[in-house]
């Protein structure tokens, strides 16, 4: 099996007439060329975050002025009431900010592959961790959940082609260890962008906020 994956891997689009006749029946386009596509659509779905983000970081601007602005004129019930909104802005934010970098981070694994022996490997991970930002985004961004759910349905295509059935039951054990190490660098990568990106909210209003959180 791993020969004929070889081959698929670095097949040729340009093909005999007779191997264009098995590709009506067995789809015959190259491994890797199905692997660009996958990840030409990740890149689409990462860019349509970074504007969602961008958006919400605008927003958090406008918000946090208006904290500012009504703490400076001691309307502290105003300051509070602009204090959440802008912790709840900033909450989805690092939650897009999050799931961007986690797509990213599966881009990057999908395009470091060289050879079919780990592409099993990276395909499982990056199913478990699309799986995972749909969970968390579907409530707020349910047109990128349908596509996600496609790009899913392609990879477990290209999953039973590299692994076969028992690759689709739960063959590899280390889509687990794979998909948690990405999301945890993606974690990572978000926390450190969020740390540089926001202002912080007058000491005042934070603490009551929190007390109204709890």
């Amino acid at each position: 099996m791993a020969g004929k994956l070889e081959k698929e891997w670095d097949k040729p689009i340009t093909e005999p007439l007779s191997d264009k006749i098995k590709g009506a029946i067995q789809p015959s386009a190259p491994l890797k060329q199905k692997i660009f596509q996958v990840i030409h659509r990740l890149k689409l779905q990462s860019s349509k975050l970074d504007l969602l983000a961008e958006r919400l970081r605008e927003k958090d601007r406008r918000l946090f002025e208006k904290v500012v602005d009504s703490y400076v004129r001691h309307d502290m019930d105003k300051a509070k009431i602009f204090a959440n909104e802008t912790a709840n802005t900033r909450k989805a934010l690092k939650l897009v900010e999050n799931c961007k970098s986690a797509l990213e981070s599966v881009v990057l694994r999908l395009e470091t592959v060289q050879s079919v022996g780990d592409v099993a490997v990276a395909i499982s991970g990056a199913i478990s961790v699309i799986q995972s930002v749909r969970g968390r985004l579907s409530g707020i961004f349910p047109e990128l959940d349908k596509e996600l759910v496609a790009i899913n349905e392609n990879l477990s295509g290209l999953l039973y082609e590299t692994a076969g059935p028992e690759g689709m039951i739960g063959g590899f054990e280390v889509t687990t260890e794979e998909s948690e190490s990405i999301l945890k660098e993606a974690m990572s990568v978000a926390e450190s962008r969020a740390k540089e990106k926001f202002s912080e909210i007058p000491i005042g209003t934070s603490i009551n906020v929190e007390q109204k959180q709890n």
